[in-house]
């Protein structure tokens, strides 16, 4: 799975999905200094240690390495079209 992680709903979003069973979570952002962020954050709302195992940090510059691994992909980006069609 791989999910945009930069505001709060999104890495929220990630924390519900890496905490039941055992998918993989990838968290995607701009850099992956952000992406590293989101996955503290994720896991400070959640508090499962499990969760920090699932979730992957990585930015945009590697869809093509992640997007494969991927079975959904659970956009959330901005509310901003021209963003939404690049991705």
């Amino acid at each position: 799975m791989s999910i945009g992680s930069n505001g709060t709903m999104e890495r929220k979003n990630a924390a519900i999905f890496a905490s039941f069973g055992k998918a993989k979570v990838f968290l995607a952002t701009r850099s992956l200094d952000k992406s590293k962020f989101a996955l503290e954050k994720a896991y400070q709302s959640v508090r499962f240690e499990s969760i920090k195992e699932r979730m992957v940090p990585v930015n945009y510059d590697d869809i093509q390495t992640f997007i494969p691994e991927c079975d959904l992909v659970f956009e959330s980006l901005k509310e901003d079209f021209d963003i939404k069609k690049k991705m």
